[in-house]
Order: C-alpha cells, then sequence, then structure tokens
C-alpha cells in the first residue's frame, strides 16, 4: 500500500499540532513558577470547589496527587521523546510514520491514566462529585489562561 506524502506530511502537522496543544498546560504551570506550584493550586481549587468532608478528603488527596504526578510525568516523557521532531521537512514515510504511532501511544497511555483514576475514585466519590471534578478542572484551566492573557 503506497501512502500519499502530502496527505502524510499533514497528517504528521496534525499530530504535531495536537501534541504542542497538549503541552500548553505544561506552560501554565511554568509561569506559575513549577509544575509543583500548578498542581498544589490545582489541588486546592478542585478541593474548593467539591466540598469533600475530611473523611472522602483524606481518601481523595492521595488518589489525585498520584493522578497528577503521573499525568507530569507521561507528558515530560513525551516531550523527551518528541524533542526535535519539529523540523517536519524531509523526514521519511518512515518517520513520519513513527510520529504517528508515537502520539497514538501517548493518548492511549494518557486514556488509560484516566481510567484508572476514575475508577480509583468510584470507591470513594459519587458519580455527581466525579463530573464536578472534570468540572472543576476544567474552570482552573480557564482560570489559569485568563489569568495568562492578562499578564
Amino acid at each position: 500500500m503506497k501512502i500519499n506524502t502530502s496527505n502524510l506530511r499533514r497528517m504528521a502537522k496534525v499530530v504535531l499540532l495536537m501534541l504542542l496543544v497538549l503541552f500548553v498546560q505544561q506552560d501554565y504551570a511554568s509561569a506559575q513558577g513549577s509544575k509543583d506550584t500548578y498542581n498544589r493550586m490545582k489541588t486546592v481549587y478542585v478541593l474548593e470547589q467539591l466540598s469533600l468532608d475530611s473523611d472522602a478528603e483524606a481518601k481523595f488527596l492521595p488518589i489525585y496527587r498520584q493522578y497528577l504526578g503521573d499525568k507530569d510525568a507521561l507528558r515530560e516523557k513525551v516531550k523527551e521523546e518528541t524533542k526535535g521532531a519539529t523540523d517536519m521537512e524531509g523526514l521519511s514515510d518512515q518517520e513520519y510514520e513513527e510520529l504517528i504511532n508515537n502520539h497514538m501511544a501517548f493518548k492511549q497511555r494518557s486514556l488509560d491514566l484516566d481510567k484508572k483514576f476514575q475508577l480509583d475514585l468510584k470507591t470513594i466519590l459519587s458519580p455527581k462529585k466525579i463530573a464536578e471534578l472534570y468540572s472543576a478542572e476544567k474552570d482552573f484551566i480557564l482560570e489559569m489562561r485568563k489569568k495568562m492573557r492578562k499578564r
């Protein structure tokens, strides 16, 4: 099967663009001082939004911190793997294929982390609280974007 190189180049550019979007969140962390500071701010925000009782909060915090750490580690790994992959010209079809496969593998690992996190949450939070958590995370990111625009 012969692959059209112009379509493959467009697809590779889309893949790199998607990777760039994934790293935007990490850039916000850098702007706040560090990923740890960003994660602490995010955790505080989420806890305020969820209004958990002390027992649920004590069970939630280690799971959430582990999840955030695992996501950061995955992003760092992908960042290292894709270092220098911004110059798309002159790549062979095999190199484009490798970029695409690496991107899909990253998405799968990220999805696997999300699924594990949700399963862990189900043991301590109601479905409503889990939905509120996702909403709070989204709201936090929007708030961080607003702050970055004001700078």
